[in-house]
Protein backbone atom coordinates (compact mmCIF):
# COMPACT_ATOMS: atom_id res chain seq x y z
CA UNK A 1 0.00 0.00 0.00
CA UNK A 2 2.85 2.38 0.83
CA UNK A 3 4.48 1.73 -2.54
CA UNK A 4 1.26 2.24 -4.51
CA UNK A 5 0.45 5.40 -2.55
CA UNK A 6 3.91 6.83 -3.38
CA UNK A 7 3.40 6.14 -7.09
CA UNK A 8 -0.11 7.60 -7.11
CA UNK A 9 0.93 10.78 -5.29
CA UNK A 10 3.88 11.36 -7.64
CA UNK A 11 1.77 10.80 -10.76
CA UNK A 12 -0.98 13.14 -9.50
CA UNK A 13 1.62 15.77 -8.57
CA UNK A 14 3.17 15.68 -12.05
CA UNK A 15 -0.26 15.95 -13.68
CA UNK A 16 -0.99 18.93 -11.41
CA UNK A 17 2.28 20.56 -12.54
CA UNK A 18 1.16 20.10 -16.15
CA UNK A 19 -2.07 21.90 -15.28
CA UNK A 20 0.00 24.78 -13.88
CA UNK A 21 2.10 24.92 -17.09
CA UNK A 22 5.26 23.90 -15.23
CA UNK A 23 5.44 20.82 -17.44
CA UNK A 24 5.36 21.97 -21.05
CA UNK A 25 4.80 18.61 -22.71
CA UNK A 26 2.45 15.61 -22.67
CA UNK A 27 5.44 13.24 -22.90
CA UNK A 28 4.80 11.91 -19.39
CA UNK A 29 1.20 10.85 -20.06
CA UNK A 30 2.04 9.34 -23.46
CA UNK A 31 4.94 7.37 -21.98
CA UNK A 32 2.71 5.91 -19.26
CA UNK A 33 0.13 4.87 -21.87
CA UNK A 34 2.80 3.24 -24.06
CA UNK A 35 4.34 1.38 -21.11
CA UNK A 36 0.95 0.19 -19.83
CA UNK A 37 -0.07 -0.93 -23.32
CA UNK A 38 3.12 -2.92 -23.89
CA UNK A 39 2.85 -4.49 -20.45
CA UNK A 40 -0.79 -5.48 -21.00
CA UNK A 41 -0.05 -7.14 -24.33
CA UNK A 42 2.97 -8.95 -22.88
CA UNK A 43 1.16 -10.24 -19.79
CA UNK A 44 -2.06 -11.29 -21.48
CA UNK A 45 -1.04 -12.52 -24.93
CA UNK A 46 2.69 -13.30 -25.16
CA UNK A 47 3.31 -15.28 -21.97
CA UNK A 48 1.42 -18.58 -22.19
CA UNK A 49 3.50 -20.88 -19.96
CA UNK A 50 0.97 -20.87 -17.14
CA UNK A 51 0.86 -19.17 -13.77
CA UNK A 52 3.20 -19.79 -10.87
CA UNK A 53 1.23 -20.84 -7.79
CA UNK A 54 0.97 -18.62 -4.75
CA UNK A 55 0.30 -15.24 -6.41
CA UNK A 56 -2.85 -13.20 -6.97
CA UNK A 57 -3.12 -12.62 -10.72
CA UNK A 58 -6.56 -11.02 -10.47
CA UNK A 59 -7.71 -7.68 -9.00
CA UNK A 60 -5.95 -7.49 -5.60
CA UNK A 61 -8.58 -5.21 -4.07
CA UNK A 62 -6.34 -2.13 -3.94
CA UNK A 63 -7.19 0.78 -6.21
CA UNK A 64 -4.03 2.31 -7.64
CA UNK A 65 -2.71 3.68 -10.93
CA UNK A 66 -0.18 0.84 -11.17
CA UNK A 67 -2.46 -2.09 -10.24
CA UNK A 68 -3.70 -4.40 -12.99
CA UNK A 69 -7.48 -4.83 -12.89
CA UNK A 70 -7.61 -7.53 -15.55
CA UNK A 71 -6.63 -11.19 -15.54
CA UNK A 72 -2.91 -11.59 -16.31
CA UNK A 73 -0.65 -14.59 -16.95
CA UNK A 74 2.63 -13.37 -15.50
CA UNK A 75 4.35 -10.42 -13.82
CA UNK A 76 6.90 -9.88 -16.62
CA UNK A 77 8.05 -7.17 -16.99
CA UNK A 78 8.22 -5.06 -13.83
CA UNK A 79 5.66 -2.31 -14.18
CA UNK A 80 7.06 -0.70 -11.03
CA UNK A 81 10.48 -0.30 -12.65
CA UNK A 82 9.03 0.84 -15.98
CA UNK A 83 6.87 3.49 -14.29
CA UNK A 84 9.80 4.50 -12.07
CA UNK A 85 12.00 5.02 -15.14
CA UNK A 86 9.34 7.27 -16.68
CA UNK A 87 8.92 9.22 -13.44
CA UNK A 88 12.69 9.67 -13.05
CA UNK A 89 13.01 10.92 -16.65
CA UNK A 90 10.13 13.34 -16.07
CA UNK A 91 11.59 14.65 -12.80
CA UNK A 92 14.97 15.11 -14.49
CA UNK A 93 13.23 17.04 -17.27
CA UNK A 94 11.50 19.26 -14.69
CA UNK A 95 14.77 19.86 -12.84
CA UNK A 96 16.42 20.78 -16.13
CA UNK A 97 13.61 23.10 -17.18
CA UNK A 98 13.24 24.78 -13.77
CA UNK A 99 16.71 24.82 -12.15
CA UNK A 100 15.52 27.42 -9.63
CA UNK A 101 13.01 24.94 -8.12
CA UNK A 102 15.16 22.73 -5.88
CA UNK A 103 12.24 20.43 -5.03
CA UNK A 104 12.35 18.88 -8.52
CA UNK A 105 16.03 18.04 -8.09
CA UNK A 106 15.46 16.56 -4.64
CA UNK A 107 12.57 14.42 -5.89
CA UNK A 108 14.71 13.21 -8.80
CA UNK A 109 17.47 12.09 -6.43
CA UNK A 110 14.94 10.61 -3.97
CA UNK A 111 13.47 8.36 -6.66
CA UNK A 112 16.88 7.46 -8.08
CA UNK A 113 18.72 6.82 -4.80
CA UNK A 114 15.92 5.59 -2.51
CA UNK A 115 12.72 4.53 -4.26
CA UNK A 116 14.32 2.47 -7.03
CA UNK A 117 16.54 0.40 -4.64
CA UNK A 118 13.56 0.04 -2.28
CA UNK A 119 11.40 -1.47 -5.04
CA UNK A 120 14.20 -3.81 -6.06
CA UNK A 121 14.77 -5.02 -2.49
CA UNK A 122 11.19 -5.71 -1.47
CA UNK A 123 10.14 -7.14 -4.85
CA UNK A 124 13.12 -9.50 -4.71
CA UNK A 125 12.39 -10.43 -1.09
CA UNK A 126 8.78 -11.27 -1.99
CA UNK A 127 10.00 -13.16 -5.09
CA UNK A 128 7.54 -11.24 -7.22
CA UNK A 129 10.21 -10.21 -9.71
CA UNK A 130 13.65 -11.35 -10.79
CA UNK A 131 16.61 -9.65 -12.48
CA UNK A 132 15.18 -10.08 -15.97
CA UNK A 133 11.93 -8.39 -14.86
CA UNK A 134 13.75 -5.39 -13.38
CA UNK A 135 16.15 -4.96 -16.31
CA UNK A 136 13.37 -5.29 -18.87
CA UNK A 137 11.11 -2.90 -16.97
CA UNK A 138 13.84 -0.27 -16.84
CA UNK A 139 14.55 -0.65 -20.57
CA UNK A 140 10.88 -0.60 -21.57
CA UNK A 141 10.28 2.51 -19.43
CA UNK A 142 13.15 4.42 -21.03
CA UNK A 143 12.13 3.30 -24.53
CA UNK A 144 8.53 4.37 -23.85
CA UNK A 145 9.75 7.81 -22.75
CA UNK A 146 11.94 8.19 -25.86
CA UNK A 147 9.05 7.28 -28.16
CA UNK A 148 6.74 9.59 -26.21
CA UNK A 149 9.14 12.51 -26.70
CA UNK A 150 8.67 12.14 -30.45
CA UNK A 151 4.92 11.46 -30.40
CA UNK A 152 4.27 14.41 -28.08
CA UNK A 153 4.91 16.71 -31.06
CA UNK A 154 1.49 15.88 -32.51
CA UNK A 155 -0.35 16.84 -29.31
CA UNK A 156 1.87 19.63 -27.95
CA UNK A 157 2.58 21.51 -31.18
CA UNK A 158 -0.05 20.53 -33.75
CA UNK A 159 -3.05 20.11 -31.44
CA UNK A 160 -2.40 22.39 -28.45
CA UNK A 161 -0.34 24.96 -30.34
CA UNK A 162 2.54 25.09 -27.86
CA UNK A 163 5.92 26.46 -28.91
CA UNK A 164 8.08 23.53 -29.97
CA UNK A 165 11.23 24.92 -28.35
CA UNK A 166 9.49 25.15 -24.94
CA UNK A 167 9.20 21.39 -24.72
CA UNK A 168 12.05 20.24 -22.47
CA UNK A 169 13.33 16.92 -23.79
CA UNK A 170 16.24 14.86 -22.51
CA UNK A 171 16.79 12.39 -25.36
CA UNK A 172 16.04 14.67 -28.33
CA UNK A 173 16.07 18.31 -29.36
CA UNK A 174 13.26 20.30 -30.96
CA UNK A 175 14.04 21.12 -34.57
CA UNK A 176 14.35 24.93 -34.86
CA UNK A 177 12.41 24.84 -38.14
CA UNK A 178 9.49 22.46 -37.60
CA UNK A 179 9.68 21.51 -33.92
CA UNK A 180 9.92 17.74 -34.52
CA UNK A 181 11.95 15.79 -31.96
CA UNK A 182 15.32 15.02 -33.54
CA UNK A 183 18.85 14.18 -32.50
CA UNK A 184 20.91 17.30 -31.94
CA UNK A 185 22.96 17.26 -35.15
CA UNK A 186 25.41 19.89 -33.94
CA UNK A 187 26.56 17.49 -31.23
CA UNK A 188 27.73 15.05 -33.91
CA UNK A 189 30.23 17.38 -35.60
CA UNK A 190 33.48 18.81 -34.27
CA UNK A 191 34.41 22.49 -33.88
CA UNK A 192 36.34 22.52 -37.17
CA UNK A 193 33.22 21.48 -39.10
CA UNK A 194 31.14 24.06 -37.25
CA UNK A 195 33.61 26.81 -38.13
CA UNK A 196 33.51 25.72 -41.78
CA UNK A 197 29.70 25.95 -41.76
CA UNK A 198 29.90 29.47 -40.33
CA UNK A 199 32.22 30.53 -43.18
CA UNK A 200 30.03 28.98 -45.91
CA UNK A 201 26.82 30.47 -44.54
CA UNK A 202 28.53 33.84 -44.19
CA UNK A 203 29.51 33.80 -47.88
CA UNK A 204 25.89 33.07 -48.79
CA UNK A 205 24.59 35.93 -46.66
CA UNK A 206 23.05 33.59 -44.11
CA UNK A 207 23.70 33.18 -40.40
CA UNK A 208 24.43 30.12 -38.31
CA UNK A 209 21.65 29.68 -35.73
CA UNK A 210 22.83 30.69 -32.26
CA UNK A 211 26.45 31.28 -33.28
CA UNK A 212 28.71 31.16 -30.20
CA UNK A 213 30.77 34.34 -29.74
CA UNK A 214 34.07 32.61 -30.47
CA UNK A 215 32.85 31.65 -33.98
CA UNK A 216 31.55 35.05 -35.14
CA UNK A 217 34.98 36.26 -36.24
CA UNK A 218 35.23 33.39 -38.72
CA UNK A 219 32.34 34.73 -40.79
CA UNK A 220 34.50 37.62 -42.03
CA UNK A 221 37.57 35.50 -42.91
Amino acid sequence: MFNSFWFDMTICAILFLYRLDKLQSTTFVIALMISAGMKTVTQTALLTMGRVRGYNYFFPGLYSAIVSYHDILDFYYSGHFATSAILICTLYSLAKQHPQVKMFRWLFFAWLAFKLPYIWLYMTALRTHYIIDFASGLCFGIIAFMVAEQLSYFIDVLLLGRRAQQRTMIFFKACPSCGWSVNHGRDLIDNQEKEAQVKVLGLRGLQYIRVPPQWKDHKDD
